[in-house]
């Protein structure tokens, strides 16, 4: 028997899966079987091949039969995955089932369900991916969505080919009232009436069950109109209208398929609500409105009074739609009667509501939406003062506007007003979720939402997240308090022309909004929705929330609080590095298995307290005592050794250098270089952090600090940000980050002479552990050319030298380096090359190209005959999107001050179309942008399989100085966009746009 890769941390929890090679005598089954653990895989913080990825082999391969060991508490689901594979000749009429669950004095029939996972192209990859993951943990085509196996396309085939892999997903439902114990069973693959292969399966049922209600609401916003037009389709009925359907001969069907959709979501433990199904309104004589609520109601009220439901608990919530006719885009000059009617409007709404008893459950949303211009917080005040005039203050209004201002976290121009007394629900973006803030508004009586964004603010339902950062999301949101977690809408799906089939595949669903989380089933002739794999992340998730509230209902919060700590350390706000825009690396694991492992001890503490209980009724018998006192301590050592795994898999302290300022010195006849290395420490740990950072003083390729650093004297200057040769760090508290300044001096021309350099940066603790990165020196120098340089974009005039050529571009995600492997560089390379006379600094960039992924943009070797009118860029969380360009980022004073107000910065795409800007215009913005008269000179030249490009910049351009025998702040940026790969020249982390963040130019 061979241990697989889901035992290295030992039994797995309600939601783990071990899978056992077992050695057979037997010959060889006629299918190959694997198995997928369905909360991680091979995502790990080092990157891994995609645990998802059609094109690649399972995991855990076996030639003979699998077992799958499962536990779940009652009113729980557990999942697991498999792939199967013939060995030598098809498999005909090929099905699926599953024995009854069996025990020693029990046979239970469970509900099972089956799926083949299918594959959804995922198109372009969002920036928050790109710059804190390494390219080796993307999924380009992951096997997301479910497709029941009975379906009528899509489903197990009449035939499986030898050389064809089928991937399973399994769902298994525990009833409440499921007698606890140990069960087996089996899962079996038929080929006709003949079992081909089996994977056996041991399913431990434990003895407390979920509770019903959900710990905290997961809001799942449902467009019915996507759903009215996706069945529309499957009917082929063009006359069905997605706004008024009610009336329809097909109205029933259309009904059911809502409805279908709706116990989809509750049965995934979500919260559906409706905005966009808002009931006629018509105007009456004298001013008065009637509203028709029945089209409405066909839609919520079997969810709102539970009918629609096996276990009938209605939905926790319901939002009050606003009929698009009120809204404010909708207004014209009598601005003053739209207000009149949309009151009235409420009113009604108020009024109804009450009557149905679903009103306590209710809520209106602040028509500004995430607008926090001046005319959306005026739009908040004024939509505000009418909800509170059309129920006498009773209507709760949701917002997604913030509550505290912006500015003081790096938000230039917020125009922040005191919205109190018109919101009673705040539901900003997780990246505007501070959560000192949100205390004090629940403290008043106001709830916190907390709205599902992207990471590191928070964990993301994107079909490119890893498992793990949907999973997180319910954990995140337990951590900071929140009411209820805003899931936003999960079925943007694509307008349908031509074959609806077609037109509403997942994968063009998923190029739509990769956050959708179900998927129309016309594509599979089904009439109703189908599950994502993200869906039953999000499932996952929100079981792990009731086991957190069992924990709490239980007298057991320390372990709540600790596991809850471990896991999501951080998030919102905190999650800030120099600026709301600049966020850390996230700060939960990409390893799913430790969230398994978390699961594992919730649920091992609640065990055994209900032992702990049991055992007052245990006979007092000396054989008992012993069997009582056994089974204490063994409990007692694998809670222990839990425990102990999991902080040492989530407790660690980070080193990430910020950037490297080196600035001139001393006489021109002895020059020195002052070099200030900046460094963020993160405490990771469940202690308060203290200890000392090094600075290495020699060049080292390994990053292990020279012992003589050890001696050097260290400084410390302040409790948020230090300096000096060592810097000592004390009573640094979990969870956060502190800024650390290291000097060094040495000689200017030998320190450049080589151009850049690795330096190690280490933090000792006083109990003997140290944690190393490595800094990037980025060193150039502009060399005075001996003769004339033309700018055309050929590169064959221009001198290179060790010292002014830029090479080991780095990619911006944190996660693509590590300590020894500093160059783990992007896909293509880039080489830039400087240069300077009395008059102009002098650039070019060489960008090596793939012709297999991407043709030329103008003839090979031809300057592009055609220049861009688009004189932007698209920044996606600080990574400029769309297409193939290079920037330069130019700070002449070297401040280093993190405003890339500071920055000169000029962009050139392979198109050829360029542009120069001081600052940088980001949405929304963190620091001032004004045009910028560089009057440069620039040529690019494209050969197909690399571009160039060239710029002359006078030196007049960046204002008076001297210009000589200086060091400035400079970069070099590179977007690859068929690779989706940002790399930079100084080897910045996560943020390009930060002036600490440049490389050194030297200017001679």
């Amino acid at each position: 028997m061979t241990q697989s890769i889901f035992e290295r941390l030992g039994p797995w929890p309600a939601v783990a899966v071990s899978v056992l090679a077992v050695s057979c005598a037997a010959p060889p089954p006629a299918v190959r079987l694997w198995a997928h653990h369905p909360s991680s895989g091979s995502y790990s913080e080092s990157g891994g091949p995609p645990w998802q990825q059609s094109a690649t082999e399972p995991v855990s391969p076996a030639s003979g039969g699998l077992r799958v060991i499962l536990a779940a508490a009652g009113n729980e689901t557990v999942a697991f995955q498999f792939a199967l594979r013939p060995t030598a000749s098809s498999i005909l009429a090929p099905s699926l089932r599953i024995a009854p669950f069996r025990s020693s004095g029990a046979t239970l029939s469970l509900p099972t369900e089956f799926f083949r996972m299918a594959a959804v192209s995922a198109g372009p990859l969002p920036g928050w991916h790109i710059r804190s993951l390494h390219p080796t943990m993307r999924r380009p085509q992951p096997l997301d969505a479910l497709i029941p196996i009975d379906a009528p396309i899509g489903g197990i085939p009449p035939e499986i080919g030898s050389d064809e892999t089928l991937h399973i997903w399994v769902d298994v439902t525990v009833p409440k009232g499921t007698a606890a114990g140990v069960y087996t069973s089996s899962v079996e693959l038929l080929s006709g009436t003949v079992v081909a292969s089996a994977i056996d399966i041991e399913l431990t049922i434990r003895p407390f069950v979920l509770p019903d209600d959900e710990a905290i609401p997961a809001i799942a916003s449902v467009d019915h109109r996507a759903l009215v037009q996706a069945s529309a389709a499957f009917l082929d009925d063009s006359s069905i209208n997605p706004d008024h359907w009610q009336d329809h001969p097909r109205a029933a069907q259309i009904s059911a398929m809502i409805h279908d959709n709706t116990r989809l979501l509750r049965a995934h433990r979500l919260s559906p609500i409706f905005p966009s199904a808002a009931p006629r309104v018509r105007l009456l004589p004298g001013g008065d409105v009637a509203v028709d609520w029945q089209g409405f109601e066909t839609i919520v009220a079997p969810a709102m009074d539970g009918s629609l439901f096996r276990d009938r608990s209605p939905l926790p919530l319901l939002e009050i739609p606003i009929p698009a006719s009120l809204l404010p885009q909708a207004r014209s000059a009598s601005a003053g009667r739209m207000d009149d009617l949309l009151r009235r409007y409420l009113t009604r709404s108020a009024i109804h509501l009450k009557e149905r008893g679903w009103f306590a459950r209710s809520f209106v949303r602040c028509p500004s939406g995430t607008d926090y211009s001046a005319s959306g917080i005026e739009t908040a005040l004024e939509f505000g003062e009418i909800a509170k005039a059309a129920a006498s203050g009773e209507l709760r209004v949701a917002t997604r506007l913030v509550p505290q201002d912006m500015r003081p976290f790096g938000w230039t121009n917020f125009a922040h007003a005191d919205l109190s007394d018109s919101i009673q629900i705040w539901a900003p973006p997780a990246q505007f979720y501070d959560q000192a803030t949100m205390n004090k508004e629940t403290d008043l009586g106001r709830q916190a939402w907390f709205t599902v964004d992207r990471p590191p603010f928070s964990g993301s339902t994107s079909i490119h997240a890893p498992p793990s950062y949907t999973r997180i999301i319910s954990w995140q949101a337990v951590a900071v308090q929140a009411n209820a977690i805003d899931l936003g809408t999960i079925n943007n799906w694509p307008i349908v022309t031509g074959s609806p089939a077609e037109s509403l595949t997942p994968s063009k669903c998923a190029a739509v909004d990769p956050n959708v989380l179900i998927y129309p089933g016309n594509a599979f002739g089904l009439a109703r929705p189908i599950a994502s794999v993200r869906l039953k992340q999000l499932r996952r998730s929100m079981q792990d929330a009731a086991y957190i509230r069992l924990l709490n209902e239980h007298g057991l919060e320390h372990v709540a609080n600790a596991v809850v700590g471990a896991i999501a350390p951080y998030s919102g706000a905190d999650a800030y590095r120099a600026h709301f825009a600049d966020g850390r690396r996230p700060g939960w694991t990409a390893n799913g298995e430790l969230l398994d492992l978390a699961a594992s001890i919730m649920a091992d503490a609640l065990v055994s307290q209900m032992a702990a209980s049991a055992d007052r009724f245990i006979s007092a018998s000396p054989d008992a005592s012993i069997r009582r006192e056994t089974r204490s301590t063994l409990e007692s050592f694998a809670r222990s050794a839990d425990w102990l795994r999991l902080m040492n898999a989530t407790s660690t302290v980070r080193v990430q250098p910020d950037g490297v300022r080196i600035r001139r010195g001393g006489p021109s006849s002895n020059p020195w270089s002052d070099i200030q290395a900046a460094v963020s420490v993160e405490n990771m740990t469940r202690l308060p952090l203290t200890g000392q950072i090094t600075l290495s003083i020699q060049p080292t390729p390994t990053g292990q600090p020279a012992d003589e650093v050890r001696s050097a004297r260290s400084r410390q200057t302040g409790s948020t940000h230090l300096s000096g040769s060592i810097a000592s760090i004390s009573e640094l508290r979990p969870g956060q980050q502190v800024a650390v300044t290291l000097n060094a001096r040495e000689d200017l021309h030998r320190i450049f002479a080589g151009g850049s350099q690795w330096r190690a940066i280490t933090f000792y603790t006083p109990e003997g552990e140290t944690h190393s990165a490595e800094v990037k020196l980025a060193l150039a120098v502009a060399m005075e050319p001996t003769h004339p340089i033309t700018i055309d974009g050929e590169l064959s005039d221009w001198p290179s030298t060790a010292e002014n050529v830029l090479t080991g571009f780095e990619l911006i995600s944190p996660s693509s380096r590590t300590v020894g492997q500093s160059t783990r560089g992007p896909t293509l390379g880039t080489t830039a090359f400087v240069l300077r006379d009395h008059e102009a600094l002098y650039v070019a960039v060489r960008s090596q190209t793939d012709t297999t992924r991407i043709r030329p943009a103008s003839p090979v070797g031809e300057i592009s005959p055609t220049r861009s009118t688009r004189k932007s860029v698209t920044y996606d969380d600080l990574v400029p999107m769309g297409e193939d360009l290079v920037e330069l980022l130019i700070d002449p004073l070297n401040g280093g001050t993190r405003s890339p107000a500071d920055l000169f910065h000029i962009v050139v795409k392979r198109s050829g179309a360029d542009w120069a800007e001081k600052g940088i215009g980001f949405d929304p913005p963190w620091s001032e942008r004004h045009p910028w008269a560089a009057d440069a000179d620039i040529a690019t030249r494209d050969f197909g399989d690399h571009w160039i490009a060239e710029i002359r910049i006078p030196l007049r351009s960046f204002g008076p100085g001297p210009h000589r025998n200086e060091v400035w702040g400079f970069n070099v940026t590179r977007f690859d966009a068929a690779g989706q790969e940002f790399s930079t020249w100084s080897g910045a982390l996560g943020n390009a746009y930060d002036p600490l963040s440049l490389g050194n130019l030297y200017m001679p």
